[in-house]
């Protein structure tokens, strides 16, 4: 209010109390206490934000300024300005948070601050506000979220980016509910909403996974239904066509082909949100689905009308939709349905029969327009047909007519050569095809019959298009005979095409990953060597991957298949590009049921120079961590971390080291997927097993060796170099390790070793390592160590060195961090003899005879000679104790539970528990941003969520806890469901 007053003054010529409170403002401005730079910076923000409301300069409807808008002179605003500019920069985050504060009360005026001849090299309010969204503190940043206005497309990036990556929860919830609030939903890219709703929807946070989603939907559905705010009212009656219109278009805002499993989730939350808004969330679901099928347009499908999507007059794109609503909608009745009769009654009311839902797709795929249409149209009617396959498991497959026109659907849909089907189509076929027509074991025999038959027919209808008369199944023979009408034209063997081969391989391939076929039989092998072998040289490279994929399933069913085809895998990884992932797959899937040794031996063959690294299996792995193709670098990563995973050997600690530092490799943030596969790896490993965090301090002088050459490089920051050993030393934490591994002594013991012996190996203070490595010592659990005779080394060796670094003058924050260590040792030393000495047998008359008294009783119970003597010895030690503090033997202050400490002995430091989870959130943290703020190993940070990665075909078999945990926790990166 005085500010107001005091410019509205100096409009009307009477500047007394402005000047006043301008030149307060200049003089106080630098003190030392905290408190009164804020309440400047606060007031200066009032002045200059009173300036241009009294003056009109943020009024919308004026179109140009002049000078004599300014009632503040401009020498006084540029001193305000300066001011400002300078205390932006204010240690306290306190007074930097009133700055930009005051800088968003400006931030829109047209006027500048500066003269015109520095105004070009000032930094503006607007500019301020983005560059304290990198701020080391979280309550900057969320003033600068706030505050900040989202108009322009560098903020609503700025603040894409905040939501989606910033390290603090609640900094994270401000910038989603801006964007919800303040952005326009068409003035985001699709693939920026795609990416805010696969954060959303994956965090673990309620305030965010629950609130932040509620929110966005909210304002989402208001704009995609296209009718304002009338959608929002709560006191009005709601209108059921608004809701039930809203979910469908919505989905014109999301990308279903690309992100289909996002979308499928949002559509999902989309008609949860709708029945909440029509008051029907106490009622059975069919009375919402009845709701919405009376209240929806023509384009909502349900049993009446669903072929409508035969109609000629849908572009293929509202076909897709409208299939992908459909399904949306059928899976939220099941997830949802209040008993089994409620979902019956849904499934009539949305679906037809199971028989004349098969003779419509058969209709959909036989339509003239679905061969017509360019590529995109091609892929919206896949789409479809595959949204088609995806319904089926909501009909009943008891109904035995309905189960025969599902067979002849499948069996029409793998067959039909006009049709362009995918992988992923191919393989829901398949899947379905196992599961409800041959869904026991028993009936494999019948279904691998099955499918060499349908091969082996499109194979005749290749050679001989206009036959009437399948051949005899022969398994399958690329190299097709030739029928007797053929004889007198030709001889000579026909080869198949292509297109032929690449159909073929997609429905075995599907076959094998139903994981059905575990022993090799004639049929698998006659498959193996009259397609896959064949396949495996053909000039396609997605048949060759195929062929590749599954011949590497056949093996794992056969070590002699297996032995024979390590040599051509390894000459694969040599010559074709390709194949390197799928190949570097096959032969970690090897190495994990066939053994490492085995595999590695038949790897290096007879060859003679058996140190060729290309001869040397682990070798070869790590080589590809670094190529530059990302699926090829990706595979390797992984492939590694399965084998850390399934077996310990003391050789590794290089791969351990390299997979290490490579999750902190700049360039690794360029590849989601190895970053996610990463960062799920090095914690659950750390914490599955001791041996684990034994090799993690074995591989200690490798890891920082191979930091040294990265620093040389230019790689990592002195910052980055201490987060590493951060993690190291929280990655080897007993209390990092499952419940069931912490009864086994700490690893650290052998770390702080390991790091004392590195410092003085090089005490170079001038060094980038030093300081790291006082660091990792300040972090070790002391507390946990139980050698005496161990710490006073450590305590000697770390007093030698602290004399050695005050001679080579290294900086006071290492000596400090290193004598702070010395002292917590020596803590530990005490309380460790304090305590032995508290319950140290006392030999006594008294005790001796109790003793004696005690071996002489004969307990008629079962316990074994070697528990009772135990249980003797410890009720003798806890005689001895009392009996020696009634004696006057102990002081009354033996009695306390703590052990003694001086006046002058700061009492130790609090041991924090830092968990894994703390550890896989510091990882996710880095970036190679330099602006970044400061990292914490107890930061909670939500990382943009990578692109969905299909998991390699050949999974492993063994299981193991450490890797059922890594699995689990890899959710980033896990395979998308089935619906």
């Amino acid at each position: 209010m005085v500010s107001y007053i005091a410019v509205l003054l100096a409009k009307n010529q009477m500047s007394q109390l402005l000047d006043a409170l301008i030149h307060f403002c200049k003089e106080v401005h630098g003190v030392t206490l905290v408190a009164p730079r804020m309440q400047i910076c606060f007031l200066i923000g009032l002045l200059l934000n009173a300036d241009a409301l009294i003056s009109g300069r943020l009024d919308d409807l004026r179109e140009s300024f002049s000078p004599d808008d300014l009632i503040i002179p401009k020498e006084q605003r540029k001193g305000l300005y300066e001011i400002m500019l300078e205390r932006r920069l204010d240690v306290s985050a306190s007074v930097r948070a009133e700055v930009l504060k005051a800088m968003s009360f400006i931030q829109n005026d047209p006027i500048t601050f500066m003269d015109d001849e520095h105004s070009s090299k000032q930094l503006s309010p607007l500019e301020i506000l983005r560059l304290h969204f990198r701020d080391e503190s979280s309550d900057c940043q969320m003033v600068a979220v706030k505050t900040i206005s989202v108009t322009a497309k560098e903020e609503i990036d700025l603040m894409v980016d905040m939501a989606l990556s910033n390290a603090e929860t609640k900094v994270r919830r401000a910038a989603l509910s801006r964007l919800a609030k303040d952005v326009d939903l068409k003035a985001l890219t699709i693939a920026q909403r795609m990416e805010l709703l696969k954060s959303v929807m994956q965090s673990r946070e309620t305030s965010i996974r629950c609130s932040a989603l509620d929110e966005i939907l909210s304002e989402w559905l208001k704009v995609a239904s296209d009718r304002g705010d009338s959608i929002s009212t709560e006191d009005s009656p709601a209108d059921p066509s608004e809701y039930c219109f809203a979910p469908a278009k919505l989905l014109r805002f999301l990308e279903p082909f690309n992100d289909e499993r996002t979308s499928h989730d949002l559509m999902v939350a989309a008609f949860r949100r709708c029945r909440e808004n029509l008051h029907l969330s106490n009622l059975e679901m069919q009375q919402f689905v009845k709701t919405l099928i009376d209240n929806a347009s023509n384009n909502t499908i349900h049993s009446h009308n669903y072929k409508n999507l035969l109609d000629r007059r849908m572009s293929s794109l509202e076909q897709a939709n409208a299939a992908f609503v459909w399904r949306c909608m059928l899976d939220y009745c099941k997830l949802e349905s209040t008993s089994e009769t409620d979902w019956m009654e849904c499934k009539y009311r949305l679906l037809p029969t199971l028989h004349t839902f098969c003779d419509f797709i058969i209709k959909f795929t036989t339509m003239k327009s679905m061969c017509d249409g360019g590529e995109a149209a091609s892929a919206s009617r896949s789409f479809t047909l595959m949204q088609f396959m995806q319904i089926l498991p909501c009909f009943d497959m008891e109904d035995t007519a309905g189960k025969k026109s599902f067979r002849n659907l499948a069996e029409s849909i793998l067959t039909d050569r006009k049709l362009d089907v995918s992988r992923e189509l191919v393989d829901c076929v398949i899947r379905h095809m196992f599961t409800y027509i041959w869904p026991r074991p028993e009936d494999n025999d019948e279904a691998l019959s099955a499918i060499c038959d349908l091969t082996s027919s499109m194979v005749d209808r290749s050679v001989n298009p206009n036959a009437t008369v399948q051949m005899a199944n022969e398994t399958i023979s690329i190299v097709a005979s030739v029928t007797s009408a053929d004889v007198n034209v030709s001889l000579e063997p026909q080869e198949i095409d292509d297109d032929t081969l690449l159909r073929c391989m997609k429905i075995v391939s599907a076959m094998l990953k139903t994981n059905r076929y575990r022993v090799m039989n004639a049929l698998l092998r006659g498959l193996l060597e009259n397609l896959v072998e064949k396949c495996v040289v053909c000039v396609n490279s997605e048949c060759r991957i195929l062929a590749f994929e599954a011949m590497g399933i056949l093996a794992m069913y056969d070590e002699r298949l297996a032995f024979e085809k390590v040599v051509l895998i390894k000459d694969t990884l040599e010559l074709d590009d390709d194949l390197k992932p799928t190949s570097l797959n096959i032969l970690c899937n090897m190495c994990l049921l066939h053994g490492y040794t085995s595999v590695a031996k038949w790897f290096a063959g007879s060859a003679v120079d058996f140190c060729d690294p290309r001869n040397d299996l682990i070798r070869v792995f790590l080589e590809y961590v670094e190529d530059e193709n990302e699926r090829t670098s990706f595979a390797a990563c992984e492939c590694l971390c399965k084998l850390l995973l399934s077996e310990t050997r003391d050789e590794w600690t290089n791969v351990l080291a390299t997979l290490f530092l490579k999750a902190f490799d700049p360039r690794t943030d360029n590849n989601a997927r190895l970053k996610a596969c990463l960062v799920a790896f090095i914690p659950t490993y750390a914490e599955s097993d001791r041996s684990h965090q034994l090799l993690l301090v074995e591989a200690f002088p490798e890891i920082f060796g191979l930091l040294r050459n990265a620093v040389l490089e230019g790689l990592f920051t002195e910052k980055k170099l201490s987060v590493i050993g951060s993690c190291l030393v929280c990655a080897t934490l007993k209390q990092s390790r499952n419940t069931q591994c912490r009864q086994e002594s700490s690893v650290q013991s052998i770390l702080c070793r390991k790091i004392l012996a590195a410092i003085e190996g090089d005490p170079d203070p001038e060094g980038h390592f030093l300081p790291v490595y006082c660091k990792m010592l300040s972090q070790l659990e002391v507390s946990e160590w139980e050698d005496i005779e161990e710490l006073n080394f450590f305590r000697d060796k770390a007093e030698e060195l602290v004399d050695v670094m005050k001679d080579m003058e290294a900086s006071a924050h290492d000596i400090n961090v290193l004598m702070a260590f010395s002292r917590s040792l020596n803590r530990r030393i005490e309380t460790l003899e304090n305590s032995s000495k508290k319950w140290q047998p006392l030999s006594s008359p008294t005790t001796d005879e109790l003793a004696v008294l005690t071996e002489e009783l004969h307990l008629e119970t079962p316990i074994k000679g070697e528990q009772k003597e135990r249980s003797v010895q410890a009720a003798g030690r806890r005689f001895v104790h009392i009996t020696s503090i009634q004696n006057g033997q102990a002081s009354t202050k033996a009695i306390s539970s703590k052990p003694i400490s001086s006046s002058t002995t700061r009492r130790p430091p609090r041991i924090v528990k830092v968990k894994g989870q703390d550890l896989k959130k510091v990882l996710m943290e880095q970036s190679s941003d330099p602006i970044a703020g400061t990292t914490s190993l107890r930061t909670a940070l939500l990382t943009p969520v990578p692109a969905q990665r299909l998991r390699p075909v050949l999974q492993r078999a063994v299981k193991t806890p450490a890797v059922s945990d890594f699995y689990k926790r890899d959710l980033i990166i896990e395979e998308e469901p089935d619906y």
